[in-house]
């Protein structure tokens, strides 16, 4: 493992609470990677984890429905496994918000498109520390945009209370997971009003047996999200149906295993 940096731990943040089944999970073998070598403090440390860990940011592209170039990637945490001589889903997510700047100025450094999202939990999100690092980090991106997705929807006033904050540093927020919300509900209609979009996961309604009609929801969150100049992408675009489909409802991103899997920056083929 060549070019590995090595990076101090501080404002450290609990989130191991955070649903690893939420972070998708392909990890390619043979990979070649570029890492950031991390020596997490004792107090820091990942439960069950070693005092020295590896992370690196897989990135799975998001493209436009009707070319299918890269428009955003969703980068995806991951942590080398030594014991299987490959990149593996983290066992916690607790790391710090100054690891996830490192590790996303690292990925930054190979995509072909800075616009980039991340995974936050509720907690991470609304944590005063995470909100300002993050904000700076918006500001500093010149070339690009940081989305930030959300896999619950907060409390109208946990959002009102750091929205401003985030929004000045040009970093947008969307609902990550809209499929597991009523699109027809207040809930719903107060989410509109205050984020900057939505993601609807058709793989997750399919793993669960729940996608009948589900071309019906997915309108209707598109047509909820337009409504309030918001965003929507499509993930789980796994067919050609699937594209087909995506590109007669007129949406304008989308994302899934058929486009392009999670995969190391530096492995990536832009072609």
């Amino acid at each position: 493992m060549a070019n590995t940096t090595n990076v101090d731990v501080t404002d450290a943040i609990d989130i191991n609470g955070t649903d690893a089944q939420t972070q998708r999970a392909v990890t390619p073998a043979g990979v070649t990677a570029t890492i950031i070598n991390v020596s997490e403090q004792s107090q820091n440390r990942i439960p069950g984890g070693s005092a020295q860990s590896t992370y690196t940011y897989f990135a799975q592209k998001v493209a436009d429905t009707q070319t299918q170039a890269a428009v955003q990637y969703e980068l995806l945490l991951r942590q080398w496994d030594s014991g299987v001589n490959n990149w593996v889903l983290p066992s916690s997510f607790g790391i710090t918000v100054g690891m996830q700047t490192r590790l996303m100025e690292q990925a930054l450094r190979s995509l072909d498109s800075h616009n980039i999202s991340i995974n936050l939990t509720t907690s991470q999100f609304t944590d005063p520390a995470v909100v300002r690092r993050l904000s700076e980090f918006g500001r500093e991106q010149t070339q690009g945009t940081l989305t930030i997705e959300l896999g619950e929807l907060p409390s109208t006033d946990q959002l009102a209370s750091v929205l401003p904050t985030y929004h000045a540093g040009g970093v947008q927020v969307v609902l990550g997971d809209a499929q597991n919300t009523d699109v027809n509900s207040d809930t719903a209609a107060r989410a509109a009003q205050q984020l900057d979009g939505f993601k609807f996961a058709l793989q997750k309604l399919r793993a669960r047996g729940a996608d009948q009609g589900w071309v019906q929801t997915a309108q209707q969150w598109q047509a909820l999200a337009q409504a309030n100049g918001g965003s929507f992408t499509l993930e789980g675009i796994e067919t050609q149906d699937d594209l087909s489909v995506a590109q007669q409802m007129g949406v304008e991103k989308v994302q899934g295993f058929l486009l392009g899997k999670p995969a190391e920056p530096t492995e990536i083929n832009f072609n």
